[in-house]
């Protein structure tokens, strides 16, 4: 029996879901308890990154200049209103975990991981196994099988068993993730299988939700992979829990997300970026070219016969299963139609898939 299973580059997990799992922050007003305005923060202009643009302004005049043209907003974040998630996500209160319950580490976790399995459309994994969860959270099986009926009372899954160790996943609310802003959606976050394995080495949940939110947010400002995204010590504060509120706990708590996160802090300001090896925008391109050379590596001589859409369509494949498994799948490929010289194979990217399902997921209900 495989204990192992094919996971996807990068999942879609919905906005709205990511942040009721992680706790609907209270409603606050940023800057009521600072000491000064963000305005009135004074910046180390020799700590600006090197790329930007303003770089070369002389100093005399950074002071007026970049408060209104500075591209990370460090002068522009909102100060003295109200933040109220429910509405910027669209949250509705029928929508929370019961009792505003908070998911522990694993729960968190497997939750996530679900959604980096080969899930349709509809929100169905097929042939997940116990055994394998187990092994990549780092948990035991107990774990696994609680954390299913927990996650299943809080409506978020449903499961059905085949095996001791085999059962099938449905994700309840997947296909609300890509509803529009007028059907009362908030977009989707992509989180790659990186950072996934990332937050499994953190060493507590609160790691785990900081690091969540950050990425969470550096995609909400639409900024390039290059770019620092901006936050402060009190928005930070404000999404964990109660017992974590003072600044020195806070500042252990993102010294724990630095494996995944580049940052800088001044004051009551937080600039942060994802690593370069745990962006998805950056990790989609290298892996696309990765994915291509592989498959021409494997086809050889045969890859005349592929057109654009087919490459695409394997590429494309390679990240929906792994590509080891897709490699598997093409050897099978090239073995038929060079053992079959009448087979003629006109969506290469259907039959391949065809073959990952008669191949790989065999090894979960043999």
């Amino acid at each position: 029996m495989d204990t192992w299973m094919p996971m996807r580059e990068f999942a879609r997990i919905g906005k709205k879901m990511l942040i009721t799992v992680l706790g609907v922050t209270p409603n606050y007003k940023r800057g009521s308890d600072q000491g000064h305005s963000l305005e009135e923060v004074e910046v180390d202009f020799s700590t600006c990154p090197s790329h930007c643009e303003l770089k070369d302004v002389p100093i005399e005049d950074k002071a007026t200049y970049c408060k209104q043209n500075c591209q990370y907003q460090i002068f522009s974040l909102p100060k003295g209103i109200y933040v109220n998630e429910m509405h910027r996500y669209r949250i509705q209160k029928d929508e929370l975990l019961k009792n505003k319950k908070r998911l522990s580490k694993y729960q968190l976790l497997q939750f996530i991981l679900y959604h980096l399995m080969t899930v349709d459309s509809n929100g169905f994994i097929k042939y997940v196994s116990i055994k394998a969860i187990a092994s990549l959270l780092g948990c035991n099986v107990r774990t696994v099988k609680n954390n299913n009926i927990e996650l299943s009372k809080l409506g978020l899954i449903s499961t059905m068993k085949y095996t001791s160790d085999i059962f099938s996943v449905h994700i309840t609310k997947y296909k609300e993730y890509h509803q529009s802003r007028k059907q009362n959606g908030s977009g989707y976050f992509r989180i790659s299988k990186e950072l996934f394995v990332q937050l499994v080495s953190a060493k507590s949940v609160n790691e785990i939700r900081a690091s969540l939110r950050l990425a969470l947010e550096q995609d909400n400002k639409s900024i390039s992979a290059e770019e620092y995204a901006i936050t402060t010590y009190q928005d930070i504060k404000q999404s964990l829990p109660k017992n974590i509120s003072y600044p020195k706990i806070i500042k252990k708590t993102l010294e724990g997300v630095t494996g995944s996160f580049d940052i800088q802090s001044k004051d009551s300001i937080v600039m942060f970026k994802l690593r370069p090896e745990f962006n998805e925008k950056l990790l989609r391109a290298k892996k696309e070219k990765q994915f291509t050379q592989q498959i021409r590596s494997i086809l050889g001589e045969t890859t005349y016969k592929l057109s654009p859409e087919d490459m695409n369509d394997l590429v494309q494949l390679s990240m929906e299963y792994g590509v080891t498994y897709l490699c598997e799948a093409l050897s099978l490929y090239k073995e038929q139609v060079s053992n079959e010289e009448e087979l003629v194979v006109e969506n290469v990217g259907g039959f391949v898939r065809s073959l990952i399902k008669k191949t790989v997921f065999q090894k979960f209900i043999a």
